[in-house]
């Protein structure tokens, strides 16, 4: 009963955190992000960009970076422009952008709980406008929460998707994977790279789901 509780109280702090914009497994999403942007990119679009500073980071580096979110982006720089737009509609011409960055957003979108419309398959609708706006073998870089078993959690647990196997493959269906990594947790902050098989499995330290990381390319 002791450990149970310990871990439920684990679990409660993460998503406190979270809802603050500090995602425990961040640094590795961001990292992940990071090392996967071919340094040839031209045109950067980061989705979901709002309480996070990968955008900001980019645009230092010399990105160009355009940032996209229902809720303001506060951080300024010469190299960044804000969008406040629905992601799921993106104001952007075909084949505008070379890579984008889509970080832990894609399973809130349509949940209505940060502020965007409610609309049940808002990730499939914004999977089919990133493959829009990217140039043909542009890169979509994905993070998203992985487990054995496909939920949908709501307010109570911060309103979001976490997909499985069989649900991933459907979303990236019509796309090439060039790379999948996971990650287990094994406490705060210390995400360890997994298999996929052990990243099916819960883990104590933060035991709702673990980590995905995808490359995509555009056929």
């Amino acid at each position: 009963m002791r450990d149970e509780l310990l871990d439920k109280g684990k679990a409660l702090a993460f998503e406190a955190l979270s809802l603050l914009g500090r995602h425990p497994g961040r640094t590795v999403e961001y990292g992940f992000a990071a090392d996967n942007t071919n340094v040839t990119t031209r045109n950067l679009l980061d989705v979901g960009s709002a309480g996070s500073f990968f955008p900001l980071q980019m645009a230092k580096r010399g990105f160009q970076v355009t940032a996209v979110d229902v809720r303001p982006y506060r951080q300024t720089h010469q190299n960044l422009n804000f969008i406040q737009a629905d992601i799921t509609k993106l104001p952007f011409a075909a084949e505008f952008f070379d890579t984008i960055t889509c970080i832990s957003t894609i399973e809130h979108l349509g949940l209505s709980a940060y502020g965007d419309p409610r609309h049940d398959n808002a990730d499939e609708s914004a999977i089919i406008e990133f493959k829009r706006v990217l140039v043909p073998q542009g890169r979509l870089i994905l993070t998203t929460p992985f487990s054995s078993k496909y939920q949908l959690l709501k307010w109570r647990d911060s309103y979001e998707r976490i997909y499985d196997q069989d649900k991933i493959g459907s979303l990236f269906a019509s796309w090439n994977v060039a790379k999948e990594h996971y990650y287990v947790c094994r406490r705060w902050q210390d995400w360890v790279r997994s298999t996929k098989a052990e990243a099916k499995k819960p883990h104590p330290a933060y035991p709702r789901a673990n980590l995905s990381c995808f490359v995509l390319e555009k056929p």
